[in-house]
């Protein structure tokens, strides 16, 4: 009909098999999007970062098998810091002895911990595998060897003999190493510690904590000598005149104390003890 007028629908109507017209994406889905195009961009940077940072592991390296068990019997009277700076002492110089091993078990270095509970009795790893020191401030002999008894058997009369060794070697060496050994070099024992004079060092102006964790951790590393070869009943001598094995701890007016090391000829001592309990770890073929 002339002059008339056909109105268009508001939506064309879809042709058929063409596909449907898709909404556009309203602000929040705008924001939903660029929030996950940020966060994936991030999180690729964060990998590749740590990619980037992760040492790899050297094929083969093995696990460590020694492990020394430091007990702290909770009256030591050291700070955390001293404490720290002890661990920290103990494990630096074992990591640097046990670097020079050639032996694959050994060069694997020994795990440090410090515990406040009492261990249990560890005759079949203790002396092979495991290396027990006790930490304490007390004085009372009795008390003290009473602590590293259960490990090591002692009658009456030997344990008078160690609460003499204790009283004498508290004022020179700082501490005390109680074991046994049998007639095939095996040995099994405790070490026992003293922090008196640590305690008093932490206190003081001018040495401090890091003086104190220095001492009790090379007394520590000296008792272990003993236990690792510086025993005249495993061949060599008890002490060296030189580094860590020497027989007394000497302090200036200051009580300023700063760890040394093992010399050399005690690391040679340390080093063929430990292969020695290496093989003895290996698997029967």
């Amino acid at each position: 009909m002339a002059g008339s007028r056909t109105r268009l629908p508001l939506t064309a109507p879809a042709r058929h098999g063409a596909p449907p017209r898709r909404r556009a994406p309203s602000l929040s889905e705008h924001v939903l999007a660029l929030q996950r195009t940020v966060g994936n961009r991030a999180t690729c940077r964060i990998l590749g970062r740590d990619a980037k940072d992760a040492k790899p592991k050297p094929a083969g390296a093995a696990a460590a098998r020694f492990k020394v068990v430091i007990v702290d019997d909770g009256a030591t009277g050291l700070s955390d810091k001293t404490l720290k700076t002890a661990l920290d002492v103990v494990r630096a110089e074992i990591r640097r002895v046990t670097a020079q091993s050639t032996d694959a078990t050994v060069k694997a270095g020994v795990t440090v911990e410090l515990t406040k509970t009492a261990p249990g009795r560890m005759r079949g790893e203790l002396g092979r595998s495991t290396f027990l020191v006790f930490l304490t401030a007390s004085t009372d002999a009795e008390y003290a060897v009473g602590l590293a008894a259960p490990h090591v058997d002692l009658d009456a009369e030997e344990r008078k003999t160690q609460e003499k060794r204790f009283a004498r070697n508290v004022a020179t060496e700082g501490g005390v190493h109680i074991d046994r050994i049998d007639g095939r070099g095996r040995s099994y024992g405790a070490s026992l510690v003293s922090t008196t004079l640590a305690g008093q060092i932490q206190a003081k102006e001018g040495a401090g904590p890091e003086s104190a964790g220095n001492l009790v951790g090379e007394i520590i590393l000296h008792e272990l000598g003993h236990t690792w070869g510086h025993h005249k009943e495993l061949g060599a001598s008890d002490h060296d005149k030189g580094g860590i094995m020497t027989a007394t701890r000497v302090l200036d007016s200051s009580l300023r104390y700063k760890a040394t090391k093992f010399s050399q000829a005690s690391v040679k001592i340390i080093l063929d003890r430990l292969g020695k309990l290496a093989a003895r770890l290996a698997p029967a073929p």
